[in-house]
């Protein structure tokens, strides 16, 4: 029997991957709704436009209190980057925090290895 949580990521993914736009254009301000439904959707969004640039608030999503967007958070982090670290979203908050700060380290981690912008490389000369 499929679990409540599958199920209704599987239902925002096909919304998504339908097309569905949602309420805002702003990927921040949904991640960040009052409904769990926008929140999650916006994480199954993120994965299914492999835009990284979101990563920050995919981990962030990692410690929602609604455990549908926090597994949808994981799935899309899995989708993006190939990896969990060992975040489990059914974990107790303890647990959670742990792969949560892992999670944190790593986009450090990202950041300071990307290489710098050449400040003279963009826009006409």
């Amino acid at each position: 029997m499929m679990s409540a949580r599958v199920y209704i990521c599987g239902l925002l993914a096909v919304c998504c991957l339908g097309g569905c736009q949602g309420p805002s254009a702003n990927p921040a301000r949904q991640f960040r709704s009052e409904n769990p439904s926008e929140r999650a959707a916006a994480c199954v969004k993120a994965a299914r436009l492999e835009d990284e640039a979101v990563l920050p608030l995919l981990v962030e999503r990692l410690e929602d209190e609604s455990e549908e967007v926090r597994l949808c958070a994981i799935q899309s982090l899995q989708r993006l980057t190939g990896q969990s670290l060992g975040y489990k979203h059914y974990q107790r908050r303890t647990q959670r925090q742990e792969a949560v700060q892992r999670w944190r380290d790593w986009l450090r981690q990202r950041a300071a290895s990307a290489p710098a912008a050449d400040p003279g490389a963009s826009g006409p000369a």
